[in-house]
């Protein structure tokens, strides 16, 4: 079957053409080949790129047609074949299931959303009108095997990328990952690039409004939100000698319909490790009325990131607590959390959205 090259974000019409993905750090980001400030290397931005990681955390089969160029941003090249050939074939096709990833690696949720110009297919086939887009990049879990077939409701909106879209963006939790799919539609085109502009554009920003979304998103372990983690009215920070805390952040916040509630997931940077760190949720899920309860994490390093979320759904680098104390059990209490050692405590401020000093 002929081969015809399938060409992304390289500028040229010619074969050996790859997809260039810049990369930045948000609370918004937009990055194209042509605009994006670069921070770091793709897999160490706020923003990162790489090639996706399965479940198991080994490279995905199709994770091989990833690269980096000299610049250290993601290069996408569908080709060699090994049998002569490159690019994708002509007059077919042809699904590549879980070939790059995007991760959150800043310090809030964020929506990522794609946005590219396919070339429309000049004859039909496979189901497909003339005129169906050339290409199209899905998330993981749009298509089962052995079938075309893909799930509308994971595939990447063409038309814009717009964050705040939740047909099309995908909510991405501090620490998680969507791997890409890439579809291509050849009926009917010649060799040349098939997407108008050369140009794969993805945007990500903290203050979208998309949502969660279901679906197998590759390497997270998680299925697009937080779950059902409790907020906390305060986080307190014990060692031997009073603590120096020199930056604590909210990361996550609870959603109660469709409304920020308190913190979930704290990030923290001290001068040393700390004894034992706190949080404190008040009541919640079996909890007895009229008691509280305070969340305890021990021999804590000295920078990173506490949550309540359940351990399966937390990234592996967070700090979950491993003691769970009722006040009526112990003789810990919200003026005083951390009995045994100097503390410094944060509260949450509802009215100024965010933790301050005690």
């Amino acid at each position: 079957m002929k081969r015809r090259e399938f060409i992304l974000g390289t500028g040229a019409a010619s074969l050996g053409g790859s997809a260039l993905i810049g990369t930045g750090a948000f609370s918004r980001v937009e990055s194209q080949r042509e605009v994006g400030v670069e921070v770091v290397g793709d897999p160490e931005a706020y923003l990162g790129f790489d090639a996706c990681l399965g479940p198991d955390g080994n490279p995905t089969p199709n994770s091989e047609f990833v690269g980096t160029d000299a610049r250290g941003r993601i290069a996408i090249d569908m080709g060699p074949s090994g049998n002569g050939g490159s690019g994708v074939d002509g007059d077919a096709i042809s699904s590549f299931d879980r070939v790059f990833q995007i991760s959150n690696q800043g310090k809030a949720r964020t929506c990522v959303d794609l946005g590219y110009d396919p070339v429309a297919t000049e004859a039909p086939g496979a189901g497909f009108d003339a005129g169906a887009p050339s290409v199209v990049f899905y998330r993981a879990g749009a298509r089962d095997d052995g079938s075309s077939a893909l799930d509308d409701t994971l595939v990447f909106d063409p038309a814009s990328a717009d964050p705040d879209d939740s047909d099309s963006a995908v909510s991405l939790p501090v620490g998680e990952s969507v791997c890409v799919g890439i579809q291509t539609r050849t009926f009917g085109i010649d060799d040349g690039s098939l997407l108008a502009g050369d140009r794969l554009r993805i945007v990500a920003d903290t203050d979208g409004q998309c949502g969660s979304n279901d679906g197998d998103d590759g390497d997270s372990g998680d299925d697009g939100d937080s779950g059902p983690a409790t907020d906390v009215s305060f986080v307190a920070f014990g060692d031997e000698t009073e603590p120096t805390i020199s930056d604590v952040q909210t990361v996550e916040r609870k959603s109660e319909g469709g409304d920020a509630g308190g913190p979930v997931s704290v990030a923290f940077d001290a001068e040393t490790p700390l004894d034992e760190v706190v949080l404190f949720t008040g009541g919640g899920a079996g909890v007895p009325s009229g008691d509280q309860l305070f969340l305890v994490a021990t021999d804590v390093p000295a920078a990173g990131v506490i949550t309540t979320r359940d351990p399966a759904r937390a990234p592996d680098e967070w700090i979950v607590p491993d003691e769970a104390v009722l006040r009526s059990e112990s003789p810990r209490e919200p003026s005083d959390p951390c009995p045994d050692v100097e503390a410094v405590k944060f509260d949450w401020k509802e009215g100024d959205e965010r933790l301050e000093p005690a």
